[in-house]
């Protein structure tokens, strides 16, 4: 019990913060969800009533909430094609799985052997059962394989700063996901005891909470390295000049391309370092440059323009 709140507590602080970010509002909301799910499958210690079934499919959604909301960390959705794809294939699996489990199997035969258990079978067969078993705990263990994989996959396409953030929570969410994909082949037998499934629950609690401290962890780094950039930004510009500041940017964004234009009023034009005007609008000119490059106008107060990054 002790560790099932630490955990869910965890997660739900976790979320809560992650959700005031305008970007990561969306894995806040998953995590926030995660931690109300894990709470839940521990009905299974009921062993009555619909508190097994209710078990699993929240168990399933807890990680599924849980890896989907990293995939989208830091940048608020599923940016590539390849984490899509994992997502529709995770929801056939974990909701697929626990379907067929129920399906074909008394609820003896799934470690619950309370009287009052609703386990509404329609087609109970154990010979197919058996067949279910190794095949749900294979897929479980390819599925945390495949995530592992995926996340690999999206770092090398990450800018310096978002892989910072990214690659402690990849670590951690794969190291979670494949100890839950092992444990929970543990007891992926027939007959198992009530008294070992909810030993690896406590084991998989025990392990997720890495997930969100790490996550708290790479924010907290981020959030100290933004309260310094004005200082260092200030060290760096000194004397001050559009180069330098150009420079300075390039070092507290850890970005050695980015280019800097400040608009020259006069001219009604924008100038680079050197002083030579360059063929932007005064709305900075398209949101994106050329390679994939991002363009941000910087405007005045009072809504001049004052420079492009």
């Amino acid at each position: 019990a002790v560790l099932t709140l630490a955990g869910c507590a965890a997660i739900a602080v976790a979320g809560v913060l992650l959700a005031t970010g305008t970007r990561t509002r969306r894995t806040g909301l998953l995590f926030t969800a995660a931690s109300l799910c894990w709470a839940v499958t521990w009905t299974a210690s009921w062993d009555a009533s619909v508190g097994p079934i209710v078990s699993q499919y929240a168990q399933a959604t807890f990680y599924l909430a849980l890896a989907v909301g990293v995939l989208m960390y830091p940048a608020g959705r599923l940016e590539y094609r390849a984490d899509r794809v994992w997502t529709v294939a995770a929801c056939a699996v974990l909701w697929g799985c626990p379907t067929a489990i129920w399906f074909t199997s008394e609820p003896e035969w799934a470690a619950f052997r309370g009287e009052s258990v609703w386990w509404p079978a329609p087609f109970k067969n154990l010979e197919v059962f058996r067949v279910v078993l190794p095949l749900s705990a294979g897929l479980y263990v390819a599925l945390a394989l495949s995530l592992a994989l995926v996340l690999t996959m999206r770092l090398p396409r990450m800018g310096r700063m978002r892989r910072l953030l990214a690659l402690p929570v990849t670590l951690a969410i794969g190291f979670v996901g494949i100890s839950a994909a092992f444990t929970q082949k543990s007891v992926m037998a027939e007959a198992v005891p009530l008294d070992d499934l909810l030993r690896v629950y406590a084991i998989q609690g025990a392990v997720v909470v890495l997930v969100p401290l790490t996550l708290l962890a790479s924010g907290l780094r981020v959030r100290i390295g933004e309260l310094t950039v004005a200082g260092r930004m200030l060290r760096l510009t000194a004397p001050v000049s559009v180069e330098r500041i150009r420079d300075a940017l390039r070092d507290v964004l850890h970005d050695p391309s980015l280019e800097l234009w400040f608009w020259a009023p006069m001219e009604q034009t924008y100038v680079d370092t050197a002083g030579h005007p360059v063929d932007l609008d005064p709305d900075g000119g398209p949101a994106e440059g050329p390679e994939g490059r991002w363009r941000r106008a910087v405007r005045s107060a009072a809504g001049d323009p004052l420079a492009v990054v």
